[in-house]
């Protein structure tokens, strides 16, 4: 999703105070996304768990002793809990992801151009923005495929039972 850039000047305030509450309400934003992204990595982990054993558990059964469309139901049940334990893999997957401060060499150039600690913190609120952004963006993703995960668990029943009985 693509997002306006800002330009740090709009956020060059006459109030000092202003911009330093500005930084710290985004470094606030950084550390709810951070909990956010951590609690969903979590979820997608134990549900990659649950989901692949699932699956392996329906294959084996229709590998072993059953039969016609108890045979194919139980594939059936394995492959939509395969694409759960596939989905629910992908949005566990590392992902990168923007974080709050900056390296010392980026204040380099601030300092050599005796840049105004008002122009600075804005520039620095500019850079928070961005990766703001850019990481919501990240996480609605993963959120999308969790929530596929979910879906296929919920219909796996369903595509069980229909196989079942097409091919009873």
């Amino acid at each position: 999703m693509s997002h306006p850039k800002i330009d740090y000047r709009d956020l060059i305030p006459n109030d000092p105070a202003m911009i330093v509450e500005i930084v710290r309400q985004a470094e606030e934003r950084f550390k709810m996304q951070v909990q956010f992204a951590l609690a969903s990595d979590a979820r997608a982990g134990a549900m990659a768990t649950w989901t692949s054993a699932m699956a392996g558990g329906f294959v084996i059964a229709a590998m072993g002793t059953l039969s016609g469309g108890a045979k194919v139901g139980a594939l059936a049940a394995g492959l939509t809990f395969g694409l759960a334990a596939f989905c629910s893999i992908w949005a566990a997957r590392p992902i990168s992801f923007g974080c709050i401060g900056t390296l010392p060499n980026g204040w380099v150039d601030v300092v050599r151009d005796n840049e105004k600690l008002n122009e600075s913190l804005a520039g620095y609120a500019a850079h928070l923005d961005g990766h703001l952004l850019a990481n919501e963006d990240r996480m609605k993703l993963n959120g999308s495929w969790t929530r596929g995960a979910m879906w296929c668990m919920f219909m796996s029943p369903f595509v069980s039972l229909a196989a079942a009985l097409l091919f009873a």
